[in-house]
């Protein structure tokens, strides 16, 4: 009966904790939102930056200073925050890393295009995806 009970109780735990694929997800949208914001609120570029790591990737916030030209914040911007995937979790960034202007709107880090896009986030539970669009709405989606 016992060993019934903590088989139930480990169905249990795994069901009832978080999907790590999720959490990041919202910190991902939480960062992608924070740094429009932050464009909007400072009047200078921010950028998004995916980094592949060995230990998982990460999403990087980086602020631009005055006169910066678009490359040079996805660059060489002063990095603010930082989001790194869980364990787990596979990042499928933009093609290329997104800008904030100051005016709120979205373009790709070498100053071409408008900066739609989706960000994927696969793990074994589940996988989302961050839909981006170049005004500045960040819609999140499960997928699987």
């Amino acid at each position: 009966m016992a060993a019934v009970l903590a088989i139930v109780a480990g169905f249990a735990l795994t069901a009832v904790r978080p999907d790590p694929v999720l959490r990041s997800v919202r910190a991902s949208q939480a960062l992608l939102l924070e740094g429009r914001l932050d464009a909007l609120r400072r009047g200078r570029p921010t950028a998004i930056v995916a980094e592949p790591r060995p230990s998982g990737a990460r999403l990087v916030l980086r602020r631009g200073l005055q006169g910066d030209a678009i490359g040079d914040v996805c660059r060489a911007g002063t990095v603010v925050r930082a989001v790194t995937m869980d364990a787990g979790v596979v990042l499928t960034p933009l093609r290329d890393d997104l800008v904030w202007l100051p005016s709120g709107y979205g373009r790709r880090c070498d100053g071409s295009a408008a900066a739609n896009g989706t960000v994927r986030f696969e793990g074994r539970r589940s996988t989302w995806a961050l839909r981006i669009s170049t005004a500045g709405r960040v819609r999140r989606e499960r997928l699987a």
